[in-house]
Order: C-alpha cells, then sequence, then structure tokens
C-alpha cells in the first residue's frame, strides 16, 4: 500500500469517526434515531404558518364550573432573536424551563435576574431584560441538544439529553416524569404536577394555540391550527364544564396555559383539538 493511499485512507476513517462521535454525543446514535419511524423532531411553527387555519367556537351555556390553577400569574416567555438559529422551539422552550427555576437558583442563568416580587406574585421579567444573557442559553441549548443534527429540529430525546447537560453543568439535578401512556394524556397526571409548582413541557404534533373570551351566557375560544410540530411549556390549566338549564353537562373543555416561546405572548392550547400531544412532561431542577 502507497504512502498516499494510506493517507487518504487514514483521513477517511477520522471522517467517519468524528461523524459518529458527533451524532452520539446527543445520546442516540444517528443509524439508531434514523431508523425510529415514531421519533419526531420538534422545530419552529414558521415552516407551517402557511398551512395554519383558524376557527372559532361558541358554547352557548345556562351555567359553568371551573377546576383551576396557575402556577404564577407570570412566567417566562423566552423568543429566540438570533435569525442563525433555525427549528429552535425546543432551546426556547427549554430555556424557559430554566428560566423559571433561575427564580430560585440564580446560577442557571449568569448575569441575568428572573424577576421580582410584587405583593404576594412574582413578576419574571420579560425577554427584552438581560436579552443577551437569555438568548445565551437559548444559543447553548441549541448546541447541547445537537438541533438540526440528525434531522430538522429536536428530538425528545435530545432535548433531554440536551438539557440535563446544561442544568448539571450548573450544579443542579433534573427530573422527567411523563403524564401519557400509550397516546393518553393523564390529565390528573398532568395538573397535579402544575398544582405543585412544577411547569410541564408539552410535545406537540398539530397543535393550537387558542384565546378565550368570557360573556354572559357564552363563552368563545378563538382557536390558530397548526400542522407542524412544536414544543411549549404549560404553567396552569382549566378545566370547564358546562351545562344547560336541566343541568345537563353539555361539553367540557380542557385547556393548558402555556408560554409559546414566540414573541407573541401568552396562550392557551385546547386539549384533544387539532393533531397530538405526543407526551406532557413534568420538569423538575432541584
Amino acid at each position: 500500500m502507497t504512502h498516499s493511499l494510506r493517507k487518504i485512507i487514514t483521513i477517511t476513517l477520522c471522517i467517519l469517526l468524528g461523524t459518529v462521535f458527533a451524532v452520539t454525543a446527543y445520546g442516540m446514535s444517528f443509524s439508531a434515531e434514523a431508523a425510529a419511524e415514531s421519533v419526531v423532531y420538534y422545530g419552529d411553527e414558521s415552516a407551517s404558518l402557511l398551512s395554519s387555519s383558524s376557527t372559532t367556537e361558541t358554547i352557548n351555556y345556562a351555567s359553568k364550573s371551573e377546576d383551576s390553577y396557575t402556577i404564577n400569574a407570570y412566567f417566562p416567555n423566552f423568543y429566540n432573536t438570533d435569525n442563525s438559529l433555525t427549528n429552535a422551539c425546543a432551546n426556547v422552550a427549554g430555556a424557559n424551563v430554566i428560566g423559571f427555576y433561575d427564580r430560585y437558583y440564580d446560577e442557571l442563568i449568569p448575569g441575568s435576574t428572573a424577576g421580582m416580587a410584587m405583593g404576594s406574585t412574582y413578576v419574571y421579567y420579560p425577554m427584552g431584560v438581560n436579552s443577551s444573557e437569555k438568548q445565551s442559553v437559548i444559543n447553548a441549548l441549541y448546541v447541547s441538544m445537537g438541533t438540526n443534527t440528525i434531522e430538522s429540529g429536536t428530538s425528545q430525546n435530545q432535548f433531554h439529553t440536551g438539557f440535563t447537560s446544561y442544568v448539571t453543568g450548573k450544579g443542579r439535578s433534573v427530573t422527567y416524569t411523563s403524564a401519557v401512556s400509550g397516546g393518553t394524556l393523564n390529565w390528573e397526571s398532568a395538573t397535579s404536577y402544575i398544582d405543585n409548582d412544577k411547569p410541564v413541557m408539552l410535545y406537540l404534533t398539530g397543535y393550537n394555540f387558542a384565546n378565550r373570551t368570557q360573556n354572559s351566557g357564552s363563552d368563545v375560544y378563538s382557536k390558530e391550527l397548526y400542522t407542524g410540530s412544536h414544543m411549549a411549556v404549560a404553567y396552569g390549566y382549566n378545566k370547564v364544564s358546562y351545562y344547560n338549564a336541566s343541568g345537563a353537562l353539555i361539553k367540557t373543555v380542557m385547556y393548558f396555559k402555556i408560554a409559546t416561546g414566540q414573541n407573541r405572548g401568552y396562550s392557551l392550547y385546547i386539549v384533544g383539538n387539532n393533531g397530538s400531544l405526543d407526551d406532557a412532561e413534568s420538569i423538575n431542577i432541584y
């Protein structure tokens, strides 16, 4: 074998090994994850905006009852300001959870204070306050999660690997607890996590952003429907039961209050309305 041929073979092997290492660094080899047809890669909604639609639902009722809870009146709602990052919804969603816990563990976002207490509530500062520090978290998660290194976006496995790496790198620990089994949401489990002030990560394939307008004798739900895959953070919930004049149940609407991860404020995600909820996962940093 000539010297030049050995050199070519050596370089080729180095490239191949480097590729394998880069992929497996995120917890799953390319071949293993690519072969799993059920793996979903969550990206920004921007790719699905053109195929989105809007709808309005009006529910007339004689009476209604509600079961609701919100972790805090305010919640971090960071969004990506770096145009070089694409499909970054998992990174932003992770940063929102980190931003929430930064109230308790200030080292999670160096150089940034989460917010301030105002009476009995806590006000989280918006993205515009300490923006570069918050964007640095999003950028770090983009790298540690290996976003776009396998497919466009971030898988749940990649999210876990990168998020855990970031949190442990700050000297903290993290656990993930699912409220979905066999593709079915356990509403009681998901809401119990929020009752205990633990945010819940929503993994969405096809989804809705909604708002609710309450009138005398009717509620109006305005919904934006999307076909893409997205991740958002639930920090509250509501289960609304509507009854007619005879006291018979007309309809029950269950929704989460969510930080969308976009520069649009908060929204609602209505369960069972457009697409599927792949997982609802409580995240606890301690």
